[in-house]
């Protein structure tokens, strides 16, 4: 069997008001050694390069909204850095981060043990928890928990969660029906098709309504390997409004993963996002998560 490889240079002729050019287009053919075989094959690469300039003009739309998004993103993934500091303590406990933590209504179904076994920990006191929060309307419920248990919870109110350091635009839902549900970093304003509820009836225009303000960022990665130690048992809640499709991938390539045990995500539509992970590639950052030692059970937020 001999293998033949062609490489073909194309110059499409115009389309419409458009020229498209495809400056480089290499196609590798597996051929027989029958002659007619290879022109065959080839006259079929020929023939098919005529469905490329009929739909180039909606491929060129689709790459450049992808090139958009990905160039909206306000820093680039950071998963590892030399001068961030693990936890001096050895003593084990519960840690439980929050990431898009509201008013803290999620932090109070972790005190009544609701994401794992730590009534041990709660009983003796030995835990601590971080909640992350970018919309700044809860401050004062999230200060009032920090001064409510002081050294255990660490309020980041006015923070968004993600996969750096930095600061970046947030959009501020001003419906307060659901908790302001519909903040998040990519700009708001979803159509309602959109929404993760959409058998509960919103009024279009609340939902389009909001407020962008600048909030820093916190980074992910770093935020669990500065407060985690492998003994603890670390726990994770992330809704954050599509910015997981983000966070994810950059968490799986850290080592700071090591110390965390359990994932509760809730994944939005990848549309949300700000960067251009696709799900296949979302599904693969998970799948390393879990054969990190990561446990990612099923979860779901009614706000």
């Amino acid at each position: 069997m001999i293998f033949g490889f062609f490489r073909v240079a194309v110059l499409l002729p115009m389309v419409g008001a458009h020229t498209v050019q495809i400056d480089e287009t290499e196609t590798r053919l597996r051929l027989s050694d029958n002659d007619d075989d290879n022109i065959g094959l080839l006259q079929t690469v020929v023939d098919s390069l005529g469905t490329v300039a009929s739909s180039q003009e909606s491929f060129a739309s689709r790459s450049h909204a992808r090139m958009a998004r990905s160039s909206s993103r306000p820093c680039t993934c950071e998963s590892e850095n030399s001068d961030w500091s693990p936890p001096a303590r050895t003593h084990a406990k519960c840690v439980f981060i929050d990431l898009g933590a509201a008013d803290g209504n999620t932090f109070i179904k972790f005190l009544n043990s609701e994401y794992g076994q730590v009534s041990d920990c709660l009983n003796s006191g030995n835990w601590e928890a971080f909640l992350v929060e970018a919309n700044p309307v809860f401050e004062k419920e999230l200060s009032s928990l920090e001064e409510q248990f002081p050294g255990r919870v660490h309020a980041l109110a006015g923070k968004a969660a993600y996969m750096c350091k930095g600061e970046t635009t947030f959009f501020v839902d001003n419906d307060p029906t659901h908790n302001y549900w519909g903040s998040n970093m990519e700009g708001g304003k979803h159509p309602p098709s959109d929404w993760k509820h959409p058998n509960q009836l919103r009024d279009h225009d609340v939902v389009h309504h909001g407020t962008n303000v600048t909030v820093p960022l916190v980074n992910v990665p770093q935020l669990l390997y500065e407060n985690s130690i492998s003994a603890d048992y670390t726990i994770m809640k992330m809704d954050v409004e599509g910015a997981e499709w983000d966070i994810v991938p950059c968490m799986s390539r850290s080592q700071a993963v090591k110390t965390l045990d359990d994932l509760h995500m809730e994944v939005h539509p990848a549309t949300w996002q700000i960067g251009n992970t696709t799900p296949a590639e979302m599904e693969a950052a998970q799948q390393q998560l879990i054969q990190k030692g990561v446990s990612i059970p099923k979860y779901y937020s009614a706000t």
